[in-house]
């Protein structure tokens, strides 16, 4: 009861049930054309029942686990594990009900193992394109100007890659972050999110000489990861009131929805 509770009061949840159910009935119907060329739509039948077979499976089984739910602008490496998970008990659970009904005749051994490739990418591909696109437009409508407050962070792990990407996707964000610096030698001159880890912490004053030198001194030096010890706060409030700037910290993971209003 709670799982139609759950897609009839929200249509997009429908949208999606219909949308995977559509894309389980066709990805069948590609398996055949892949395995046996074109000429097999000349007779439909078989192909088109063992689509329905495969899609009803599907239809139940996304019903039970809930992968209607998944918010596809979130869509993460879990959400792409559990897409693979997901159409692999479909298989699991078609091969040999397909094979009580039919004996398996008119239907090649290999379209079911194609049909969960194809499966996979009809499910996942349409949900990495809205994720993309919907990335993208809010990257492009963010403009850069003079009234932002640049950041260089010290730190290039994953609270650095968060913070980074949400203010490139809030266009109202007031941050812009100008680069980074790191203890990781091996992250040097790579770039999170098309902005670059300058040098190691250690040589932050070259890094910010590169930076005022094209504009692009940073307002804040702001930590991006744990602190080690107390010197090297002391190190760092030192260079920050030579240079001019303010010697801050992000919150932890948690709590930076600080930094994104959108919610």
């Amino acid at each position: 009861m709670k799982t139609f509770k759950l897609i009839f009061s929200q249509p997009r949840n429908l949208l999606v049930l219909l949308h995977d159910t559509l894309m389980s009935f066709f990805s069948v119907i590609i398996a055949f054309g892949i395995r046996l060329g074109l000429d097999v739509f000349n007779q439909p039948e078989p192909i088109i029942e063992t689509s329905i077979l495969f899609s009803l499976i599907a239809f139940i089984t996304f019903l039970y686990s809930g992968l209607y739910r998944n918010v596809w602008v979130y869509i993460s490496f879990s959400d792409s594990i559990n897409i693979l998970r997901i159409v692999t008990i479909i298989a699991i659970l078609f091969i040999p009900l397909l094979f009580l009904i039919t004996r398996m005749e008119n239907v090649p051994r290999s379209v079911p193992v194609i049909s969960w490739f194809v499966l996979v990418v009809l499910l996942s591909a349409p949900r990495l394109i809205y994720r993309f696109f919907r990335d993208q437009r809010f990257y492009f409508l963010r403009k850069e100007n003079n009234s932002f407050v640049k950041i260089l962070l010290v730190g290039a792990g994953d609270i650095a890659e968060h913070f980074i990407r949400s203010t490139q996707l809030d266009p109202n964000n007031k941050y812009t972050v100008v680069g980074l610096v790191t203890k990781k030698k091996s992250r040097v001159g790579q770039l999170i999110h098309g902005v670059e880890v300058f040098s190691l912490q250690n040589d932050i004053d070259s890094t910010l000489d590169r930076l005022s030198s094209s504009n692009l001194k940073p307002n804040q030096i702001v930590f991006a990861r744990k602190l080690s010890n107390k010197n090297e706060i002391h190190d760092l409030l030192m260079i920050a009131q030579r240079r001019g700037c303010i010697l801050s910290k992000l919150p932890p993971t948690i709590n930076m929805m600080a930094y994104d209003d959108s919610n």
